[in-house]
């Protein structure tokens, strides 16, 4: 089992995570401040965190008496094998505030049992506006795999031997690492000669903050805070993969679009004309099943963007969902025939046997005229197998009555077949 710990004495610096707080890098430290707004007893607000793989969820609900906080650590992680062991401080703050020092912190054995920790505070909320802080660090961590911290914007021994200007800042990478996964970057550190130790990327379409997600993503980061495709970074990802030739990151899209469900078919089709993705546009297209579903495509507004190849594989889907509809409709004809033919079959297999055996009986007695009784059965049986036809009746009538009898006979014994 894994264990990593580490004394924090010599590491004051914290990582803020809230909207108006710039986030700072620290191996095993954090601070979240949040304000929110609670009028109602009971009335609780969550936020959600992750620290290097170790996700977090902060509480804070209205009491009688004042407030409680809670810190949840890993709360759908079921394993019995993991323990987070950390110092948890709660202080109520302001928004301009950022407190330093004489923290009171808690020792907390975070575990599958023990998840979260609580702690109830006394006082009325000014203004009903309240802000507090949760300030974690991590002591010691078993069972889980911590996620690497980077951080590009500073150089860090080892971890960096060239430098990449993007609007004019600095970002501190490997050359190694981005050659491999970049056809681009493999061309421009070997094409100096001798090498550069700094490199400018003149392009008014590459923004600074999104070419560092696009190295997240590139470099074995496991943090799901920065390496995670999203519907927010999914186009600029695919757009930084296209303008860097870089394979891998646009696989990582395209399975995010390929996986995600509240996005519509058109909008995919769209993504994949646009960065080239034959994958995403293959499964869309296959995934069609009905025609309804090409006709909602066709009536979206993005369908008169869609290129004529486009458009055409969606009419070859069309054509192969309505021959499919055919083969069903006469595949279902057939069945329905057949069985209703073999019922026929049956029934009129049954009603010559039948007959058969009342002549048999009749010969077997004396001589004489049959009974009525035997007339009586051997008539009904006929009437099983065939028409008969008495000469002072009128055969209309009477044929569409045997007619009806017989289709209601053999309806029944279709039923039965088919739901047998």
């Amino acid at each position: 089992m894994r264990e990593t710990s580490r004394n924090l004495q010599n590491s004051p610096t914290t990582c803020l995570f809230g909207p108006s707080y710039k986030e700072e890098n620290s191996d095993f430290e954090f601070r979240s401040v949040h304000g929110e707004s609670l009028k109602n007893l009971g009335e609780k607000k969550q936020w959600k965190a992750d620290f290097r793989g170790i996700s977090m969820i902060f509480e804070l609900r209205t009491t009688e008496n004042g407030y409680s906080t809670r810190v949840y650590c890993m709360p759908e992680n079921l394993s019995r094998l993991w323990k987070v062991s950390a110092d948890v401080c709660f202080q109520q703050d302001t928004p301009t505030t950022v407190t330093h020092g004489n923290e009171q912190f808690r020792h907390v054995d975070f575990d599958s049992e023990h998840n979260f920790c609580e702690e109830n505070r006394e006082g009325s909320i000014g203004g009903d506006f309240l802000f507090v802080e949760f300030k974690i660090r991590i002591l010691n961590v078993s069972g889980l795999v911590l996620a690497p911290i980077l951080n590009f914007e500073e150089p860090q021994n080892g971890f960096y031997d060239t430098v990449l200007v993007v609007e004019g800042r600095k970002v501190f990478v490997q050359k190694q690492l981005l050659s491999l996964y970049s056809p681009y970057f493999h061309t421009l550190f070997t094409s100096s000669n001798p090498p550069n130790s700094e490199f400018s990327i003149d392009d008014s379409q590459i923004k600074f903050t999104e070419f560092i997600d696009f190295l997240h993503h590139i470099y074995p980061d496991f943090s799901s805070a920065h390496s995670l495709v999203t519907s927010r970074n999914v186009e600029s990802l695919l757009r930084m993969s296209q303008r860097f030739d870089c394979s891998l990151v646009a696989f990582k899209a395209e399975q995010w679009l390929m996986d995600v469900k509240w996005m519509g078919p058109a909008w995919k089709l769209i993504m994949s004309e646009r960065y080239g993705l034959a994958g995403l546009q293959n499964y869309v297209i296959q995934n069609l099943e009905t025609q309804a579903e090409i006709q909602k495509i066709s009536k979206s507004e993005y369908y008169s963007s869609m290129s004529d190849a486009t458009k055409t594989s969606l009419l070859s889907r069309m054509f192969i969902i309505l021959e499919k509809d055919s083969e069903d409709v006469t595949t279902d004809s057939e069945d329905s025939h057949r069985c209703r033919c073999n019922a026929r079959e049956a029934s009129r297999a049954s009603g010559a046997a039948g007959a058969r055996e009342d002549v048999r009986g009749i010969r077997r007695r004396d001589d004489g005229p049959p009974s009525g009784a035997s007339m009586a059965g051997l008539g009904a049986r006929e009437g099983l197998g065939g028409k008969r036809r008495r000469p002072n009746d009128d055969d209309g009538a009477e044929d569409d009555s045997d007619e009806e009898m017989e289709e209601q006979q053999y309806s029944r014994i279709f039923d039965t077949i088919v739901m047998d």
